[in-house]
């Protein structure tokens, strides 16, 4: 998990949405976070690595789509399925309601995010490309035969032709009327 001095957290709590800020200094919040741990049954330490992640996330340091994937890597010690039921947890009571503000927290990231330039040099032309104009069809002919109905397996026994007549005319067979 990342660690951040007073300075930046303060820099970072400065520019977020009024009701991300109100979420993250109201004594209700803490109070959520602490009903999510006692329901949980999370020790002290494990409580207060979620309760850092989730501030960090609330702050916009990680986006609500890393939260998950990084509460397993700080609880590893805890089963997989204790580890989602906490992030559901914290998803339903603490990211729900400021939801939409966390989401274009996230867009904002990503747009301030630099991008990656690549430069391409002036001799590079592109490869040409063979334009052929098709006059007519051509075709053909094939060379090799179909041998789709030659038995090759000597395992499979082929059916004579005249069983098919033997097996329609069952002597024992009633006509039907």
């Amino acid at each position: 998990m990342k660690k951040l001095t007073q300075g930046e957290i303060e820099t970072l709590y400065k520019v977020l949405p009024n009701d991300v800020q109100t979420a993250l200094s109201s004594v209700d919040q803490e109070k959520k976070l602490q009903e999510i741990m006692r329901e949980q049954d999370l020790h002290v330490d494990e409580a207060g690595l979620v309760v850092d992640l989730v501030t960090l996330t609330l702050l916009g340091v990680y986006t609500m789509k890393e939260f998950i994937p990084t509460l397993t890597a700080e609880l590893s010690r805890l089963p997989k399925d204790k580890i989602l039921s906490v992030a559901e947890a914290v998803n339903r009571k603490v990211f729900q309601p400021i939801r939409s503000s966390l989401e274009k927290l996230t867009v904002q990231r990503i747009n301030q995010e630099p991008r990656e330039s690549v430069a391409v040099p002036e001799s590079h032309q592109p490869l040409p490309t063979h334009e052929q104009k098709m006059t007519e069809p051509t075709q053909v002919k094939s060379t090799e035969r179909d041998v789709s109905y030659i038995n090759v397996d000597p395992k499979v026994k082929v059916i004579p032709v005249d069983a098919k007549q033997r097996i329609n005319n069952d002597p024992y067979k009633e006509p039907i009327e």
